[in-house]
This record gives structure tokens, C-alpha cells and sequence, in this order.
């Protein structure tokens, strides 16, 4: 499933935010397992590559990293 969330223009997003309340993840499909947030690189950093994270919402645990991952505008959530 394919969807994008708007970033509000004055506030702060959390990956929880896309997730959950964006509907990111669809019910009975989603692989909760295997989510990804790539992010390119800034304008002034030299390096070109990307970063990717790696987060299984499986282990409970693991959600606490959702409640404080910040997005930024280009973020991609697979």
C-alpha cells in the first residue's frame, strides 16, 4: 500500500505519527516485521549515500523508537 503523509508545516513528526495515524501500514497485509525509513542526504553534506533504518515493530519494545524517530520532508517508509 502506497501513501503519502503530509508533514505539517509549523510542527514535528514522528515515524509513530506516519505509521499509525497516516494508516501506513495496512491491516491483515502489513509486515510489521519489516519496516524501513530511507533518508538521502542533506544538501550540505558531502557524502551522497543513504540511510537506511531497520525497526521490527513485532517486539514491542521497539515501538518506543517510533514515538521519538523525527521525519524529515524526503523520508521514504517501506
Amino acid at each position: 500500500m502506497q501513501s503519502r503523509f503530509a508533514l505539517p508545516f509549523a510542527g514535528q513528526v514522528v515515524l509513530a505519527d506516519a505509521l499509525f495515524d497516516a494508516g501506513c501500514i495496512a491491516p491483515g497485509t502489513g509486515d510489521i516485521s519489516q519496516i524501513y525509513v530511507l533518508r538521502g542526504p542533506t544538501k550540505d553534506e558531502e557524502f551522497r549515500g543513504i540511510t537506511a533504518w531497520y525497526l521490527d515493530a513485532i517486539n514491542a519494545i521497539n515501538l518506543v523508537y517510533v514515538a521519538d524517530f523525527q521525519l524529515r520532508p524526503k523520508d521514504i517508509i517501506l
